[in-house]
């Protein structure tokens, strides 16, 4: 039972903020062949008034909160989230949307274990568009209109799965971190205090941007390209970056790293991506489109990419009279919100 901890709180926030209209009584934790209940207005009188019942004590006792933890818990259920209604409707009528509720409903069911998906959705949008209270945990909890099951299993399973990722996450950044000290301890030779400080813009300035419109006759798409280029060549090749925006970005969104890589010789190119950039994300939030992304974005975007190192190739001759090296090119995939 101790894994109900900060991290299981933070997931009840969510899911308390996920929940249907007017007057549940109960909510029931269920981790066969065990089913406990919890009243819905001892969690509202913790919320109002730091009370802790009999009923909300045993639950606390049990997943060892300490004092910070309850604190935290009590400002969680009446911290408002400040969401617009309609674009919330929006985005959880798009397929994105109804899978987060699908799997949402998996972890909070009706009682017997049916998906709660449609109830969350529903839930969500009321206490989003109520101006007076609007989206909190204990608002959610005063609009339920059925009782609800926590399948204790199922979070589990999340929670574990979340814990492995940030686990991965934390391991990648240490070992990073310890082979640069060790690469930088073999480099004694090197006098790093002398090395240019690449916060700063480089030597060799930038030209204004280029906007040029492009058009794959193949994949009947057009695109444009943001171009970067250095006011100066370096000497021999200029090495090339290409930069894929995330999703519901857009290139003009790294005008400043294109730039900056452009001052210290490099060719910068930004291609959008139509179907999955900032134009598809207003379409979706503006109720024109039922997709937060074109699922055939999966296969346009790299051939987005593949279309542009055809072009440069042909560029490099006709204007950059063969500068470029485009035997390797650096291609950086941004993480913008659910990037590929």
């Amino acid at each position: 039972m101790k894994n109900f901890t900060s991290s299981f709180l933070g997931l009840l926030a969510l899911i308390f903020s996920s929940l249907p209209a007017s007057g549940a009584e109960k909510i029931f934790f269920v981790y066969s062949p065990l089913k406990m209940s919890l009243k819905v207005e001892s969690l509202e009188a913790f919320a109002r008034d730091n009370i802790i019942n009999k009923d909300l004590d045993f639950y606390l006792q049990i997943t060892g909160l300490t004092n910070q933890q309850k604190i935290d818990l009590r400002k969680t259920i009446v911290t408002k989230y400040d969401i617009d209604p309609i674009a919330l409707s929006r985005f959880l009528n798009t397929p994105t949307g109804e899978q987060f509720l699908e799997r949402l409903g998996v972890m909070v069911s009706l009682p017997g274990g049916k998906n709660g998906k449609y109830l969350l959705r529903g839930a969500l949008v009321q206490a989003a568009l109520d101006q007076e209270n609007g989206l909190s945990i204990l608002n959610v909890l005063n609009l339920l209109a059925t009782d609800v099951q926590l399948n204790i299993k199922e979070i589990f399973s999340f929670l574990d799965y979340q814990n492995r990722l940030d686990l991965a996450t934390r391991t990648i950044i240490s070992d990073g971190k310890t082979i640069s000290r060790e690469k930088a301890g073999q480099n004694v030779a090197n006098d790093y205090a002398k090395i240019k400080d690449i916060r700063q813009p480089g030597d060799y300035g930038v030209k204004s941007v280029q906007r040029l419109q492009l058009y794959d006759g193949k994949q009947d798409r057009s695109f444009y390209v943001l171009v970067y280029l250095p006011q100066k060549w370096k000497e021999g090749k200029t090495p090339v970056v290409i930069v894929s925006h995330g999703l519901g970005s857009r290139p003009e969104d790294f005008s400043s790293l294109g730039e900056q890589l452009a001052s210290y010789g490099y060719l910068v190119a930004i291609p959008q991506h139509p179907g999955s950039d900032y134009q598809q994300m207003e379409d979706m939030l503006g109720g024109y489109s039922r997709k937060l992304y074109n699922v055939e974005e999966f296969i346009d975007r790299p051939l987005d990419v593949s279309y542009l190192l055809d072009e440069l190739e042909k560029w490099n001759q006709e204007k950059f009279q063969g500068r470029l090296e485009l035997s390797c090119v650096f291609l950086n995939l941004t993480l913008n919100s659910l990037d590929y």
